[in-house]
C-alpha cells in the first residue's frame, strides 16, 4: 500500500511504501487489547447439547439467537431467546418438554493471543410446556446459568464461541412431583461482530 510521505507537496510524487494490516494485526484490533472485545457488540446463532441429570429427561437439544453487548473490553451482556427439547418419561408415560428461555449472563473475558477467554453467570426464565403425560403439568422455572468458554476469531467479523455451560433449574408438576431441569451442556455459538 502507498501513503503520501509526511511533508509531502500536495500533486508531488513522494510516497512510500506501506505493509497493509495482516489478518493478525486485524483481528488483534478487533479484540482490542489483552484479547478483550473493541466491538460494539455482536448478533449469534447457537446450537447446544445439553445432558440432563434427571432420569426422567433423555437427552435434549436447544437452539437460540442471541445478542451481546460489549461495554467495555473484558466485560459484555449477553441476552438470548432459545428453545430447549426433551423427551420426557414420568412414571408409566413418555411425552416431551418444550421450553423458551430467555436469558442474560454477563460475561468477564481475557485475551490470550487472538482468543477470548471468558466466564459468566446468570439469571434465566423458562416458560415450559409438558405433553403427553397424562394429567400433568409443568411449572415456569427461574433458572440460574454459569458459563465458560472461548472466543474464536473466523475471520475479521465472525466468530465462533465453544462454550461449556450448566442450566440449574427446577419444575413443580402438577401432580406434587419436582422436576429436576439441571444440566450442563455443550454451547456452539456463531456469531457475527459490528
Amino acid at each position: 500500500m502507498l501513503t503520501a510521505r509526511d511533508g509531502a507537496l500536495p500533486g508531488s510524487l513522494e510516497y512510500v511504501a506501506s505493509a497493509a494490516p495482516t489478518s493478525a494485526e486485524h483481528t488483534a484490533a478487533l479484540l482490542g487489547a489483552g484479547g478483550g472485545r473493541s466491538s460494539t457488540g455482536y448478533i449469534g446463532a447457537a446450537f447446544t447439547f445439553p445432558v440432563p441429570s434427571s432420569d426422567e429427561l433423555d437427552q435434549g437439544w436447544a437452539v437460540d439467537v442471541n445478542y451481546t453487548h460489549n461495554f467495555n473490553e473484558g466485560m459484555s451482556l449477553e441476552l438470548g431467546l432459545a428453545l430447549w427439547q426433551y423427551a420426557v418419561t414420568h412414571g408409566l408415560d413418555e411425552g416431551s418438554l418444550s421450553s423458551i428461555a430467555f436469558s442474560g449472563i454477563a460475561q468477564f473475558g481475557r485475551g490470550h493471543g487472538s482468543t477470548r477467554w471468558y466466564v459468566g453467570a446468570g439469571l434465566g426464565f423458562l416458560v415450559n410446556d409438558l405433553s403427553g403425560v397424562t394429567g400433568v403439568d409443568a411449572d415456569d422455572s427461574l433458572a440460574l446459568l454459569a458459563a465458560a468458554g472461548a472466543d474464536i476469531p473466523l475471520s475479521q467479523h465472525a466468530s465462533l464461541c465453544i462454550e461449556l455451560r450448566g442450566l440449574f433449574a427446577s419444575s413443580e408438576l402438577s401432580d406434587g412431583d419436582d422436576l429436576d431441569l439441571n444440566a450442563p451442556a455443550l454451547r456452539l455459538n456463531y456469531v457475527f461482530l459490528y
